[in-house]
């Protein structure tokens, strides 16, 4: 070994050859493979193999180890931020590999390595892929996305341009935002996209629209997100979450369409939450509707969209170039996460699944702690020193949880064709006394207080269970009632 070089680990290897394991000899002493321990590789050079699981800093002590390579095209998306966060933690410094072809063969490639940004774990940049199942699927469709301006349903809009559809109605009532979209799109010269405004909340207004493009295939992305915000205003969570989603679904049911499509959110499982409750009982309709539908009603239910709009990561970015302290409400605080690309890649992939489930849950790796996601975001940033900048714990926010789920003890998954979407049973409710309360709370909403309003929500989402002190009354009185 050359003691002018770096020792080094390397993580993800099946886009690398023999060729490429020479060059990166040149510049680092290559003391071995991580693999997940099902897998194992040969090369002429007699390089050691870890398993992930094994990498401690005694082993990092013993081999002298002080890098590590990851190449990204070859790493599972949903363990790139557990795996980084974990190198980074352990001290290690990080470089990314990039692999470029510079022939239409693909038999000539070029090598370069350089630090990990921090833009390099949300991954955009690997192609989706598409089963041909899908493709076939989506030909002569017309799709309807509401919140098309929103992250989720931009993202969508921008990955169906790619497929053979007759119509695409891109549906939102952020005018700017959707006007954004249109300038971005338009330069695609995609000639059947239509842009229309409105509000899920008005049903004559959607009815129209049903009426006018009679949409074969829905995604409904409109919604409140923001748990802080939506804790202080139920009355517009359950106008938009709830009575919006209502609308749309009962206008699929009432014009026949094929397939819905309801985007959903880890924060609908065991809510504690105004925001996660409305959503939960969104999930219940869609429910109730696939029951009693020739409709497909089906709920698409993930965790959180890296550096989607208003999410922690943008927020500590901004954080960080205006030189700290990045704020975190708890330190122990920890949530699942998944790049855009790929959760609305796995969002289309649900439309041809064959399961009779009306809920979908994605794999989501295992959840990240917020804390540690800081320091990987300042030890990754170049532009400030990072002992400059510091992590400031503001305490947990009205509603909050600590740890997110993906399915409830009540809910029992199993696996689907796909190997990252797992099917969910539908539950068993009274579904006449669901409708009406349904029913009772969207058409009397502004005129609850909104300790009423929360108490509606839990009439509804049974297993809402408030962590906010206002609403700290509210679970004796289900008690009692």
């Amino acid at each position: 070994m050359n003691p002018n070089k770096s020792n080094a680990l390397i993580l993800g290897f099946r886009g690398l050859n023999d060729e490429a394991f020479d060059i990166l000899y040149q510049s680092f002493n290559i003391i071995g493979i991580i693999t997940d321990g099902d897998e194992s590789i040969s090369t002429k050079n007699d390089f050691k193999q870890f398993e992930f699981k094994d990498i401690t800093q005694q082993v990092l002590e013993f081999h002298k180890i002080t890098q590590v390579i990851i190449e990204l095209q070859s790493i599972d998306p949903y363990k790139l931020l557990e795996q980084v966060i974990y190198f980074y933690n352990l001290g290690l410094e990080i470089k990314s590999l990039t692999i470029k072809s510079t022939h239409e063969s693909n038999s000539h490639n070029t090598f370069t390595v350089n630090n990990l940004k921090f833009t390099d774990l949300i991954n955009e940049e690997v192609a989706p892929s598409y089963s041909e199942t899908l493709l076939n699927h989506m030909k002569d469709q017309t799709l309807l996305i509401t919140g098309a301006a929103g992250s989720i349903g931009s993202e969508l809009a921008r990955m169906l341009l790619n497929f053979n559809f007759k119509t695409l109605v891109l549906l939102d009532n952020a005018e700017s935002a959707l006007y954004e979209l249109q300038q971005e799109l338009i330069t695609r010269s995609v000639l059947n996209v239509i842009y229309t405004i409105g509000d899920v909340r008005s049903y004559n207004s959607m009815d129209s629209i049903f009426k006018l493009y009679k949409p074969t295939l829905v995604f409904h992305a409109a919604a409140y997100k923001h748990v802080p915000l939506m804790e202080a205003h139920p009355a517009e969570a359950i106008q938009t979450n709830i009575l919006g989603t209502k609308h749309i679904a009962n206008l699929a049911k009432k014009h026949h369409v094929e397939q819905f499509v309801l985007i959903s959110s880890d924060k609908a499982v065991n809510p504690t939450n105004v925001m996660g409750a409305t959503k939960r009982a969104g999930e219940l309709y869609i429910e109730y509707l696939n029951s009693i539908s020739d409709t497909q009603f089906k709920t698409a239910r993930f965790g959180n969209v890296l550096a989607s709009n208003g999410s922690v990561i943008p927020l500590f970015h901004k954080q960080i170039e205006k030189g700290g302290p990045i704020t975190v409400t708890d330190k122990a605080i920890e949530r699942y996460f998944i790049s855009l690309k790929k959760a609305c890649e796995l969002i289309l992939e649900c439309t041809v699944l064959k399961d009779e489930a009306s809920i979908y849950v994605f794999e989501m790796g295992k959840p990240v702690r917020i804390y540690d996601l800081a320091k990987l975001m300042i030890g990754l940033n170049k532009a400030h020193n990072q002992s400059d900048i510091k992590i400031r714990i503001t305490g947990s926010r009205p509603g909050e949880k600590i740890q997110e789920e993906l399915v409830s003890s009540e809910e029992n998954s199993s696996p689907t064709e796909h190997k990252f979407i797992k099917a969910i049973q539908a539950s068993a409710q009274n579904i006449s006394d669901f409708e009406t309360k349904i029913s009772k709370l969207c058409s009397k909403t502004h005129e609850f207080s909104n300790l009423e309003l929360v108490e509606g929500i839990k009439a509804i989402v049974t297993n809402f269970t408030p962590n906010n002190p206002i609403y700290s009354e509210i679970e004796p009185k289900s008690k009692q009632s």
